[in-house]
Parts: C-alpha cells; structure tokens; sequence
C-alpha cells in the first residue's frame, strides 16, 4: 500500500502553509521517474529482531549503521555499504508487538527549507482478524538520496501515518 500524492501533497501543503516554508526536495517510495535518486531503497525489513523498543532515526555514517544492522539483522552479516555522501539512511522501529500483522514502512521524505520531514506509515492488525500469537518487532531500514547542497539536515520530524488492515473472510 502506498500513499496517494493528493493526500500527502495536502498534508505538505499544510505544513508549507503553517509554517512558511518551501519544498526544496522530495523523494517517494513511489518513484516518480525512472532515476533511482527519486526512489526509497529498502536495505532491510524483518519482523524478529533484537530492536525491542520504538525507533525513529536517520543514520549518516557507517560506523552507526553498522551498529544498528547487528541488533536489527541478527545474524545475516555485515550491513551493506552506503555511500553516505550521497545517500542517508533511515531506521524505523515499532518495537514489541503482542501478534503478528504489524508493519512498518518509510513512504516519503520531504526536505524542506528548515526540516526535513519523514513519513512513517505504520500498520496494525483490525481487532476482529486471526493474527498469530507471538511477539513480534517490525522494523525497516531504508536508503534515500541525501538532500541537495543547502538544504538543512539538522532538523527531522518524523511522521507516523497509522493505516488498519481490512480483515476479509473467506
């Protein structure tokens, strides 16, 4: 599932328009082109990990993603490299979970003037469906193009799309 541009250019333009700032950059899990700089590159999504607590975090060096890929990729080797002069990292967490369905996902980036803003759609099991009893951490990591030259990296806000899956019965 992804997000529509019409809701997400709303919600931005009420960002711009509270705010007054500027849209300097965007990058969307939906590639708007062919150019792989206007694309979120998933480097990593699981649902068991060591990585029990909620996170929200952008990552600009190795040596922190590699730090992070040992508790988020227990076990499946050393992170990938990333060219961190071109490209920045983002981890999103949901922490423990009582059952399975949950999921998170990085659908866009917006670099404004002053902030860049994350959206974070995070997804939860309707009440009423069948969901598998265990605990469960879901978590993404994903690369995207780093901002152009002169737009801010010292502010991020990260925001949480909630979405509920729709329970179909046979």
């Amino acid at each position: 599932m992804s997000i529509t541009r019409g809701v997400l250019g709303t919600a931005l333009c009420a960002v711009a328009a509270t705010s007054s700032l500027s849209v300097a950059h965007t990058v969307s899990a939906a590639p708007q082109s062919n150019s792989p700089h206007d694309s979120i590159v998933v480097l990593h999504k699981s649902f068991q990990n060591n990585v029990t607590t909620r996170v929200r975090r952008i990552v600009r060096t190795q040596k922190t993603l590699d730090s992070l890929w040992r508790l988020a990729a227990p076990g499946e080797g050393a992170a990938p490299r990333v060219a961190f002069d071109r490209h920045d990292v983002i981890v999103a967490a949901l922490g423990d979970k009582p059952t399975t369905h949950y999921e998170v996902r990085v659908v866009n980036v917006e670099v404004l003037a002053s902030e860049e803003v994350v959206f974070i759609e995070t997804t939860a099991p309707p009440v009423q469906c069948i969901t598998g009893d265990m605990v469960t951490q879901p978590l993404t990591i994903v690369r995207f193009p780093r901002p152009a030259t002169g737009a801010t990296r010292n502010n991020v806000r990260f925001v949480d799309l909630p979405v509920r899956k729709v329970c179909v019965r046979p």
